[in-house]
Order: C-alpha cells, then sequence, then structure tokens
C-alpha cells in the first residue's frame, strides 16, 4: 500500500504524548509511478508467498488509505483485539514518526509505503497471545517476499520523483 495517510495510535509508553493519535497527509503521488510498478516486477515473489495472489495488488487511489503506528507490536486479528479495524488499512510501527519528522521539512515530497506481510489473523479462541504467535510466524516466514513489492514501489516513486 502507498498510503495518502498515516497517523499514531499510541496506547502504551506514548499514550500522553500530544501527537498520540496524530495524522499526518503524505506527498501526493507522481503520475507516472504506479505504471512503474509491473506485475513482471511483483509477480515472482508473490509466488512464493503460500495463498497470495498471483500478481500483488498495490492499493493507492483512496485518499483515506492509511497506515496506523502503535507503540508496541499491534496486528489485526478477527475479534478486534487491539481496536485498529477502523482506524487503516494496516497497522506498523514508525509510518507516522516519518510523517511527524517531515512536518519540519516543508516543500519535501515524503511517502508512506508499507508491504501487507501481517493478514489478519483468524483469533476464534480469542486467545491473543496464540495469534501474536501466528502474526510473528507469518512475518518471519514470508516477511521477505511482501517486502520485495514495497522495494519495487520505493523504487518506483524515487524514479518518477527524478525523472
Amino acid at each position: 500500500m502507498i498510503a495518502s495517510e498515516t497517523r499514531f495510535d499510541c496506547t502504551t509508553q506514548f499514550r500522553t504524548q500530544p501527537w498520540a493519535t496524530s495524522p499526518y497527509r503524505a506527498s501526493p503521488l507522481p503520475n507516472d509511478a504506479l505504471a512503474a510498478i509491473t506485475p513482471d516486477l511483483t509477480r515472482i515473489n508473490a509466488s512464493r508467498v503460500p495463498g497470495a495472489r498471483p500478481t500483488p495488488k498495490i492499493w493507492s487511489a483512496d485518499p483515506s488509505a492509511t497506515v496506523v503506528t502503535t507503540d508496541f507490536f499491534g496486528f489485526d486479528d478477527s475479534t478486534d483485539h487491539f481496536k485498529l479495524q477502523e482506524l487503516g488499512q494496516v497497522c506498523d510501527m514508525g509510518d507516522a514518526m516519518v510523517g511527524q519528522a517531515m512536518q519540519d521539512c516543508p516543500g519535501i515530497a515524503w511517502y508512506s509505503v508499507r508491504n501487507a506481510s501481517d493478514p489478519q489473523i483468524p483469533n476464534p479462541s480469542d486467545n491473543i497471545e496464540a495469534a501474536r504467535h501466528q502474526a510473528a510466524q507469518i512475518y518471519a516466514e514470508w516477511g521477505a517476499f511482501t517486502t520485495a513489492a514495497s522495494v519495487i514501489a520505493c523504487w518506483a516513486l524515487i524514479d518518477s520523483a527524478l525523472n
């Protein structure tokens, strides 16, 4: 996903900070960036992830596409344990920090690119520790392959900005 916005959802160590729930708008996408992310570039790594789409989908058109930054290892599960489902499309532990830092750099484009390395974890028994273990296992096993599409997206954004 190439997000339009990042936002904090700090509920632990940074919950009292003034920016604990602050959003930050990313720069508009360069016109030709998405066209440079071709199926030929992304398909090879996607084929290595069981159950993945044959060609990864790049979400970017939605102006409300948001990456949520938590101050703990948060992930989405079927019980919505961490209350992330209404906050954004993906969760991480750093993109909003970049957005916050870039507020001091007007005129410099910045983007939030996030891979889908952690799917929603089924949690029918409401056992968050088992779900946490499964999320960590998925990331450890398949994270490199899902990150490849993010690397390609970053390259496309840089190339578009330079041309």
